[in-house]
């Protein structure tokens, strides 16, 4: 790999790793702002693991470690993080509002950290996965929605906290689906992106 480019995935991966969990941390000990909890609590978003897988991947990349993994965990965090990006920009901002969805903590959950993963994604070295392994990808956010969906059979109070089961059980699955396309679809996307920036 050029030198220039791994210094610059390496300044990434460190901005990375830093945002994400010092915003996590700002969280859990002030709390504050629409879809956010302190404590253990705001585990609960999809926001917020998808960030942290994000930043566990990049603190990886900065101790060499797992190397043989990195290029997956590089393709499921970008995606995975690259959903909530989508998920706000097309769903949550319009039932939230922008201004409370790009507020404090959420501005860097949101928006920040998500663009620059697809940043230090497309700087990296090209990858070739099969479909098999694409669909590996959509592994984390199928889990999510399986808990997510779980809990809100428990009727506990709030259960819903995105609004996906809004319209009914049918409407909800529906949203799943097409989360999940989102994913699969992005990977390609990303994928295809890096190799044609490589090779131009």
């Amino acid at each position: 790999m050029n030198r220039k480019i791994y210094l610059l995935r390496y300044m990434l991966n460190i901005m990375i790793t830093v945002l994400v969990f010092y915003s996590w941390l700002h969280m859990v000990f002030r709390g504050g702002g629409t879809l956010s909890s302190r404590g253990i609590s705001s585990l609960k978003y999809y926001t917020v693991l998808s960030n942290l897988f994000s930043g566990l991947t990049a603190l990886l990349f900065l101790s060499g470690r797992c190397r043989t993994l990195m290029p997956f965990l590089k393709l499921t965090s970008a995606v995975s993080i690259t959903l909530t990006f989508l998920t706000v920009l097309f769903f949550l901002g319009p039932v939230f509002g922008y201004g409370a969805m790009y507020y404090g903590d959420n501005l860097w959950f949101h928006m920040v950290t998500p663009l620059l993963c697809i940043l230090e994604y497309l700087t990296g070295e090209r990858w070739h996965p099969e479909i098999r392994v694409r669909l590996r990808t959509l592994i984390p956010t199928i889990l999510y929605g399986i808990g997510y969906t779980l809990h809100i059979f428990s009727g506990a109070p709030g259960a819903d906290w995105y609004g996906f089961f809004r319209g009914g059980m049918v409407s909800g699955i529906l949203i799943y689906i097409v989360l999940c396309l989102a994913v699969y679809i992005t990977g390609v996307i990303l994928t295809k992106t890096a190799d044609f920036l490589h090779r131009s």
